[in-house]
């Protein structure tokens, strides 16, 4: 009895156990058989395996292209971290998205070539000349032997000075003036002149001194008032035994609070006048009638141009060059010309001593033997 009762239990014991080993592994196949499956659509779809027994950290090289695209079968993913370039478009065909940034969108990178103006050849090849002009009323020239002297200490800062027996300036002063004012330079090297008004004596001045002395003011009080006078500085070429010179400079002239300086038109030195007139070079020139009289100056080069006027009224003058003839000039025209300018070239290279000497003769169609000096130009 006691057998029969033991058996009977341990019988019913063992199918249980049996029956769960049989479900777990139908369990287990079928999981592999999902595994197989989800593995094979992955592989199809591009995908690899789920790395069940490996490390969650995905391989470097697994990671997919970020151009690409491919149709998701599943929300399922082989790494924790979501890949952000991965679309699933609804079309079941995979297409890849490629973004092309057009060149027009960077401006700035065109790179048009900036000009360079420097490597232009043009005006070097063919540079301008520089001209410089010199009116009549420059020290450079001298009128017959008036020479012109550059200093700053002298009124005008500059005069004029001449040491030839019975060379003369002379000028007019107005009716109205009681007080006239001669100015000179005292030094050294200097000589006597007569000072004339109206053709009588009026004082014979020494200008020697043993130190130089500017914008001496030699004074003469007019006695009338009632017309104008007319002055007149004659050289003596007369001196003091000590003076080492006969020269005589004059430094202009004042009426009452008015000064007039030695470059002034209304002051005539020897032959050589002068006359305000718009139309010429610097608003005025001189002019002389009288043969023989000259006009010297230096250029430097081997042109110069002699600005002159061209007139119905113009005679003719001989133009040398470092003491040679150089050529003869007719002025005369049917019309007036202002700033007439002949050229004088083929010069040799260095310093030239210039004279232009009136001949007091003329055309025979013109009316007059007049040389007018508006100055110079040098290239």
């Amino acid at each position: 009895m006691q057998n029969s009762e033991n058996s009977a239990p341990q019988r019913t014991g063992r199918g249980p156990l049996v029956a769960a080993f049989i479900g777990c592994l139908g369990t287990a196949l079928l999981g592999l058989l999902i595994l197989i499956v989800v593995g094979g659509l992955a592989y199809l779809n591009g995908y690899s395996l789920p790395p069940i027994l490996s490390s969650p950290t995905p391989a470097p090289t697994d990671t997919p292209l970020a151009t690409l695209t491919s149709v998701a079968t599943s929300t399922w993913t082989a790494s924790p971290t979501p890949i952000a370039t991965l679309t699933s478009p609804a079309s079941p065909i995979p297409t890849a998205t490629i973004i092309f940034h057009t060149p027009t969108l960077l401006p700035t990178r065109t790179k048009t070539p900036i000009p360079k103006p420097t490597k232009t050849r043009t005006p070097t090849a063919t540079p301008t000349p520089i001209t410089t002009t010199w009116n009549d009323t420059q020290y450079d020239f001298n009128f017959d032997t008036w020479i012109g002297l550059v200093n700053p200490q002298a009124l005008g800062k500059g005069m004029r000075c001449s040491s030839k027996k019975n060379e003369a300036l002379t000028f007019d002063v107005n009716k109205d003036s009681v007080l006239l004012r001669l100015y000179f330079y005292k030094g050294p090297n200097q000589g006597k002149a007569r000072i004339i008004v109206d053709g009588a004596l009026a004082k014979t001045i020494d200008l020697y001194r043993a130190t130089p002395q500017y914008r001496f003011a030699w004074k003469y009080g007019i006695p009338d008032q009632r017309r104008k006078h007319t002055v007149k500085v004659l050289i003596l070429r007369e001196k003091r035994n000590v003076s080492t010179g006969y020269q005589v400079c004059f430094d202009g002239y004042g009426e009452e609070s008015t000064f007039t300086d030695d470059t002034n038109y209304n002051i005539r030195y020897e032959a050589w006048g002068g006359a305000w007139n718009g139309k010429a070079l610097g608003g005025g020139y001189r002019v002389s009638s009288t043969a023989g009289s000259l006009v010297r100056f230096t250029i430097r080069g081997r042109s110069f141009r002699w600005i002159t006027a061209r007139g119905p009224n113009y005679g003719q003058a001989d133009i040398y060059v470092d003491d040679k003839f150089f050529a003869t000039v007719d002025l005369y025209s049917s019309t007036q010309k202002w700033q007439h300018a002949l050229e004088i070239k083929n010069l040799s290279q260095g310093s030239h001593t210039v004279k232009i000497v009136v001949l007091g003769q003329r055309n025979s169609a013109s009316g007059g033997n007049a040389i007018v000096f508006d100055g110079i130009s040098v290239p």
